[in-house]
């Protein structure tokens, strides 16, 4: 196991200091140099770009992270096959005002990236749907062709249900 703490400068935030995109880019920009990391910090930054177009709500980017034979596997829910299949979801799948995905820890391992994220969702009528997450990401020559996020369905129809029973009664 490497340790990573000796060869990061003092000036920089530590991982667990950077809770957000802009602190977490900047401590992996600062690492990409060394040699050991060089070859693994492409698929991390495929994924943390994959992110940061969600946070953007810039579907096309999300859509242009794929392979065209993406499989999505958003469990417990439906898996989805092929950008054809997942392009409706991402791009209809909830009415969504706002996201921010917090991602908490990143790891890489090959072509496969980790994430543990919450993902919040503002919903119309200033609902937020809050979703802790732990994502899988496969990557595939700078495209990701698997993600597979696990989280608890219950946590997700409860938060959905209280945002329809909110939306109903301000109408």
């Amino acid at each position: 196991m490497i340790s990573l703490c000796w060869s990061l400068p003092r000036t920089l935030p530590s991982v667990r200091e950077a809770r957000d995109y802009t602190a977490l880019h900047t401590v992996i920009t600062a690492l990409a140099p060394l040699p050991y990391l060089e070859a693994t910090m492409s698929n991390m930054q495929v994924v943390l770009d994959f992110i940061d177009a969600w946070n953007r709500m810039d579907w096309d980017a999300v859509m242009d992270a794929f392979t065209d034979d993406i499989v999505y596997d958003n469990i417990p829910m439906n898996r989805l096959e092929g950008k054809a299949a997942v392009e409706p979801f991402i791009r209809n799948g909830m009415e969504l005002e706002g996201v921010d995905w917090e991602v908490l820890s990143i790891a890489e391992n090959g072509d496969k990236v980790l994430t543990e994220r919450i993902d919040n969702f503002l919903l119309p009528g200033n609902y937020k749907l809050v979703m802790p997450v732990m994502g899988t990401f496969e990557i595939d020559n700078g495209k990701i062709k698997a993600w597979r996020d696990y989280f608890d369905l219950a946590t997700f129809t409860t938060q959905m249900a209280e945002a329809q029973g909110q939306q109903s009664q301000q109408q």
